[in-house]
């Protein structure tokens, strides 16, 4: 479509082994795409070319089940696995499209490609933090070429994918969206904006009536995927606050909208504070099959950063029922994803930081039990692959329930 070429001329370079096939693809050794990139950027028609390659992939990249839906792309319950399965092997392209739409100039384009790329995939599918917030930070540098609602919609962005930032400068670009926002009158935007900065507030009150002015906005839009957000929000807020009770009531209900919606990833997240909150409590029995189920979905769905938030939990477990050693190799385990896919969230960062409590307590604890063997064991966990951490982890719940099995076959869900 790009190059014009028909099945007989791919095939014909094939022969000449100017081209490779596997499975559905066609694709050139690094060799020859080197030295077809210099002759292209020599041809007078390199630039149509390279117009039509980034074009290509812009329309791939908003082919997206639900893109449209809501201005809130968190609140795009639709089933994006398959779309995320064409974008997977074809993520180099949708860099050269970026490329080529910076070198350009062509802002709008720009903005049109990283939008859902941050959102739907690179933060659900590739836990890329950092090199999302890296996108941001160019479309905002562009100054007063960025047009009102793309500023807004890239504040709200920076603001989040942002971990390598000050929590106090994420504060800043979340108000700036919201401030903006407003300006422009536009319901979603602000709804979205607001439930950001209500998790960046120092004070439980102001951030519970940032949250209920959500609420309000989110039953004007009709939109139940914003409403499941807020409740977890609510339910986030309680926890970092040590209200168990009332977390365990907004998440319960957080989970429950969103499977009503079928919002397979969203749910999962919930489920994923929920988990922890039993184990927080110390409900073991209770947190065992939540945490199975929550690990089962992570890796249907390759949620790496969730499956470590889960790993970290698990180890939370494994330390109760006396097993340090693989408490520190799923600590470990857990670190090294992070790590990966750049979700590097600093002490203090938004309400989130019971995860950071709960880490910090099972590693103190861990390294008390083991002493010298401590190091040995975190090494050994950092060398694990995140399919075999989770295999541990499974087994290990698994083992304390009757009869229960784990799946022996499981698809890779390696970060990148």
């Amino acid at each position: 479509e790009v190059a014009h070429a028909d099945l007989d001329v791919l095939q014909s370079l094939v022969d000449k082994s100017l081209l490779r096939h596997s499975d559905d693809r066609f694709w050139m050794l690094d060799t020859i795409r080197g030295y077809g990139a210099e002759r292209l950027a020599e041809s007078r028609d390199g630039d149509e070319l390279r117009q039509r390659h980034a074009e290509h992939f812009l329309k791939l990249v908003e082919s997206a089940p639900g893109l449209r839906t809501s201005s809130a792309l968190s609140a795009n319950v639709a089933d994006t696995s398959a779309w995320r399965d064409q974008i997977q092997p074809d993520y180099d392209n949708v860099r050269a499209a970026l490329a080529w739409f910076r070198e350009t100039g062509d802002l709008e384009g720009e903005f049109r490609l990283v939008f859902p790329i941050t959102w739907l995939f690179l933060w659900v599918h590739r836990g890329g933090m950092r090199e999302a917030g890296h996108m941001y930070e160019g479309i905002l540098s562009k100054g007063d070429q960025v047009q009102p609602q793309i500023r807004v919609d890239a504040l709200h962005s920076l603001a989040h994918f942002g971990t390598y930032l000050a929590r106090e400068t994420r504060r800043q670009l979340a108000e700036q969206s919201l401030s903006l926002a407003r300006v422009l009158g536009d319901k979603g935007r602000i709804e979205w904006a607001l439930r950001r900065l209500a998790l960046r507030q120092d004070d439980r009150e102001e951030a519970r009536r940032m949250l209920l002015e959500c609420e309000t906005l989110a039953r004007d839009l009709r939109e139940e995927a914003r409403l499941a957000w807020i409740q977890q929000a609510l339910g986030v807020i309680a926890l970092a606050h040590d209200d168990l009770e009332d977390a365990r009531r907004r998440l319960e209900e957080s989970v429950s909208i969103f499977e009503r919606i079928k919002g397979k990833w969203q749910a999962t997240y919930a489920l994923s504070s929920l988990a922890a909150l039993t184990v927080l409590q110390e409900r073991f029995d209770d947190a065992r099959p939540l945490l199975i189920e929550t690990l089962r979905r992570a890796f249907d769905l390759r949620m790496p950063n969730h499956a470590a938030q889960c790993l970290d939990n698990v180890a939370g477990v494994a330390l109760a029922d006396g097993n340090a050693a693989l408490a520190t190799r799923l600590l470990a385990a857990a670190t090294s994803v992070r790590e990966q896919t750049g979700d590097r969230t600093t002490e203090g960062e938004d309400w989130f930081d019971y995860e950071l409590r709960m880490r910090a307590r099972t590693r103190v604890a861990t390294r008390k039990r083991l002493g010298i063997g401590f190091a040995r064991e975190w090494k050994t966990g950092e060398a694990l692959t995140l399919n075999e951490a989770v295999g541990l982890a499974l087994d290990s719940l698994l083992s304390s329930e009757q009869g229960g099995q784990r799946t022996s076959q499981m698809s890779d869900m390696s970060p990148g």
